[in-house]
């Protein structure tokens, strides 16, 4: 007998006040459409213990604790590399971030933003923990951060929702970082993303939702993106790696699973 296929969700946003109702039928939904793990991740400190709770409530929710780029200029939302750190300790976390840069809606000062993702550089690599980097309109800059930070190549990662260009994809996969492919995959504007997935190694690749953003084709008109939906950027990918869709899902699976140090 065949082993139902078992997609991960690298990153998702279910404890979002948009799910405050019906997270739990979302999750149930997803998992009748064979995923079978989830990370929720997190974006701010004021939020930290709220995403790591949902996490901890369920067996197959995993947390990351984090400042994204947008909320790093707001109060309380500057923590140093080793309250990051202890954070993610206390809470259970498996990873940290999301961080980065966001260029394309800058609403942090961009010196601002880079301080910011150097701290949570730092606490990752005294941590060892992998580090979900968010990064918008900013292929050159994450690069150079990330080099300097990091001379010695010890940093694990993903490169989360990416929409970059193929540098910044390949400077990743030579760093030993993994990429991540959202809904904007399937997207009829995508034809260079594509282009940029195809010709990237399977076992450096990720499959997200970031639900409750991102709606794949062909359900992209619907209000709300919910993990369920993540099989659609899934069968695209495959495609375009020349593989089942299962065995795509065991690939991007055993890549979670090996970034993220899930036991099997």
């Amino acid at each position: 007998m065949m082993r139902a296929m078992m997609i991960t969700d690298s990153h998702c946003h279910l404890d979002s006040p948009v799910f405050a109702k019906d997270a739990d039928a979302a999750l149930g939904r997803a998992r009748a459409a064979g995923v079978g793990a989830f990370l929720v991740v997190g974006c701010t400190m004021a939020d930290a213990g709220r995403t790591a709770a949902f996490a901890r409530a369920r067996d197959d929710v995993l947390a990351t604790v984090g400042v994204h780029p947008l909320y790093c200029a707001q109060p309380g939302e500057d923590p140093s590399a080793e309250r990051l750190a202890a954070t993610a300790a206390r809470e259970g976390a498996v990873g940290l971030g999301e961080t980065g840069f966001d260029f394309n809606r800058d609403r942090a000062p961009r010196d601002v933003q880079a301080a910011n993702f150097r701290r949570h550089v730092e606490a990752a690599l005294a941590a060892d923990l992998p580090l979900v980097i968010h990064t918008r309109d900013a292929d050159d800059d994450t690069m150079r951060l990330v080099d300097a930070a990091d001379p010695g190549r010890a940093l694990r990662g993903v490169l989360h929702c990416f929409d970059g260009g193929r540098p910044l994809a390949e400077w990743a996969v030579a760093r030993g970082l993994l990429v991540s492919f959202s809904g904007v995959l399937t997207y009829g504007r995508s034809e260079a993303l594509r282009g940029i997935a195809r010709g990237l190694p399977l076992g450096s690749l990720l499959v997200e939702t970031d639900s409750p953003y991102l709606s794949p084709e062909p359900v992209r008109k619907q209000r709300r993106n919910e993990p369920a939906a993540i099989a659609h950027t899934l069968a695209v990918l495959a495609a375009l790696k020349g593989v089942s869709p299962e065995e795509a899902a065991r690939a991007t699976t055993a890549n979670f699973d090996r970034l993220f140090r899930r036991p099997a």
